[in-house]
């Protein structure tokens, strides 16, 4: 780039021009030797970084920001992703920025080595103070480019933040010393040397770290500097100061930094920023940026006080809110209005229990239903909303198919598990139990996504189950475990339980057909489970009591003795497990059916069926 090489040709005269006599006496006479050396190596971090950053981050950085722009949906053109990259991380720019910073570097260097004369407008108390001010600066300086090369998020603008930091380390300084003189009212002030003696030692120790303070910690300087006028000036708050990026959860000092140098000051700017250029201009993940809008896409229509009634409410997104009030408001715009009660006779009474539930929900929030109506209408329109939707149905989408394979694999490996000898199945357990973590993780901060809520649901249903059975109403109950296994088939709580309805129920096990969907149920639970679970023993009890009544219902002599030695065989293989695998209840299952077996062998009519289960 011939700019470039210009500016470079620039600085290096430049630098020639200004520092002759110091260069003269380096290279003629040997003198500055270490000077020159100090100097050289630390202009040097903010070069060697620009060159190493660009020659083996930048592909890195293409490929994430392709990855990230398909989570979104936002584009899937290489070509379009690359050239929006070159415009924000040009070579030009970079060059030009890193001279500023080289000569800034230059400069506060220059205040230890070749020191200007101190007159009226520069003491030697706010030399030495400007001194520590810059060495705190840069510090911080070196730490941000540091940090920024490590995240992959080392733009050009960095190493102009960089100058601008060297530069107000020095300026800071000499205002805030010159502030503090004033304000002493003394003419000869304890210098910050500690020239004046050894009593001044601790002042002058204080005023040295309050100068390495300021240099280091340029945000605290200017907030400092900025608080000191407001009650002079009678300075009211604006909004976005009641709505800081500090209410966002998971956004830290260094991420609100790293955000307000985008032009990110508040919630509200968070909630608009365009997305696709926050995604090049920083190395926040589509991740990171997505959750934190989701959240300020709610907040920006929040009084402060609201956010912590939604939070207590489980609601700290934009998505959270749309779920927990999108049935209560659907529910009630369509029965409301007053054509269907024209149409179909509704009257408001009819309504009483929708509208108690609204209510009820809305207390939970501190708020009215009416209130929630309207933020359900006005949020939905937010100029990030679609990128956040389309996000979680991507997600969820990724996280149900990821989900699906992951328990193919699990169930081969389970048929493997039994296959194997008994010396390799510790390494087939350990791949199921590594199968899992992998699968919890990849569905990210809420476990495996969609399919995660349709397993809580699943089993939501069978504890329903399990009371209607207890309170004797089979009939229910055999409905909602069928309901759950149609949420998630590996519900094994579900299997074994509903295998061991039909084989106990008199209203079920007279009949082959259920007694055959409860063979096919129990066959499948022991197929999912794993030999060291404490349920292992249970469905084995199941498996063999079904067997059982297929016994007492089989008039085929050879047939009744084969699935009588089966359940025998099962009921062993329970006895056998240890006793810390076994329930009180299985022990006594596993004992009532095995006298159960050895009544029904002896029979002497073995060519007629059994008595009736």
């Amino acid at each position: 780039d011939v700019f470039a090489l210009a500016l470079m040709v620039f600085a290096l005269w430049f630098a020639w021009h200004v520092g002759e006599p110091q260069i003269n006496a380096f290279l003629n006479e040997h003198r500055y030797q270490l000077e020159f050396l100090i100097l050289f190596v630390l202009c040097s971090v903010f070069v060697f970084s620009f060159v190493t950053y660009q020659l083996f981050q930048r592909q890195t950085q293409i490929d994430n920001l392709i990855d990230d722009f398909n989570l979104l949906g936002i584009s899937k053109d290489q070509d379009e992703i690359e050239e929006r990259y070159n415009r924000s991380y040009n070579i030009t720019t970079y060059i030009l920025f890193v001279i500023i910073a080289v000569f800034t570097t230059i400069f506060g260097v220059s205040l230890f080595f070749w020191a200007p004369q101190t007159s009226a407008l520069i003491s030697a108390d706010t030399l030495q103070a400007m001194r520590y001010g810059f060495v705190g600066a840069y510090l911080f300086a070196s730490s941000l480019v540091y940090r920024r090369y490590r995240d992959s998020d080392l733009q050009p603008t960095v190493y102009l933040y960089c100058a601008l930091v060297l530069f107000a380390g020095l300026a800071f300084n000499y205002v805030v010393f010159q502030m503090i003189s004033q304000i002493a009212g003394a003419v000869d002030v304890t210098q910050i040397t500690g020239a004046s003696g050894p009593s001044n030692g601790a002042e002058a120790g204080i005023l040295a770290i309050v100068a390495f303070a300021l240099g280091y910690f340029p945000y605290l300087a200017v907030r400092w500097i900025q608080q000191i006028p407001v009650p002079i000036l009678s300075l009211t708050q604006r909004r976005s100061d009641a709505l800081p990026l500090s209410l966002i959860d998971g956004i830290s000092d260094l991420h609100e930094a790293r955000l307000r140098d985008e032009g990110i000051d508040n919630i509200q700017n968070l909630n608009s920023a365009p997305l696709a250029d926050l995604l090049i201009n920083t190395r926040f993940s589509a991740q990171q940026v997505i959750e934190w809008i989701d959240q300020a896409a709610l907040y920006s229509y929040l009084e402060r006080s609201e956010i912590e009634s939604f939070r207590r409410s489980a609601v700290r997104t934009l998505s959270d809110f749309l779920d927990a009030w999108e049935d209560y408001y659907l529910a009630w715009d369509r029965s409301s209005t007053q054509p269907i009660l024209s149409s179909q006779k509704i009257t408001e009474t009819d309504l009483d229990p929708l509208k108690t539930l609204r209510e009820q929900r809305a207390t939970q929030f501190q708020t009215t239903a009416e209130r929630l109506d309207l933020l359900y209408k006005t949020v939905r329109l937010g100029p990030n909303v679609h990128y956040i939707r389309y996000y979680w149905a991507a997600a969820q989408s990724a996280s149900e198919a990821f989900r699906q394979k992951s328990l193919e694999i699990h169930y081969q490996l389970t048929q493997l598990y039994y296959r194997v000898p008994t010396s390799a199945r510790p390494y087939v357990e350990r791949l199921l139990t590594d199968l899992t973590a992998n699968a919890q993780t990849a569905g990210g901060g809420g476990g495996w996504g969609a399919a995660s809520s349709q397993a809580d649901n699943s089993y939501s249903l069978t504890n329903s189950a399990l009371e209607a059975a207890k309170n004797g109403d089979f009939a229910n109950a055999e409905k909602l475990y069928t309901e759950a296994l149609n949420s998630d088939p590996y519900n094994l709580m579900a299997l074994n339980n509903l295998a061991y309805l039909y084989a106990d129920q008199p209203q079920f096990n007279r009949d082959p057909r259920y007694l055959q969907l409860a063979l096919n149920l129990a066959n499948k639970a022991i197929e999912y489970t794993w030999s060291s679970d404490i349920a292992y023993a249970t469905h084995l009890d199941t498996l063999a009591t079904v067997k059982i009544r297929l016994a007492q219902l089989e008039i085929d002599q050879a047939r009744r003795k084969t699935l009588l030695d089966e359940a025998e065989r099962h009921l062993k293989d329970a006895q056998a497990l240890p006793i810390e695998q076994r329930t009180a209840a299985n022990v006594q299952a596993v004992d009532q059916h095995l006298k159960e077996i050895e009544g029904l062998r002896l029979m002497v009519n073995g060519a007629q069926p059994a008595p009736t289960p």
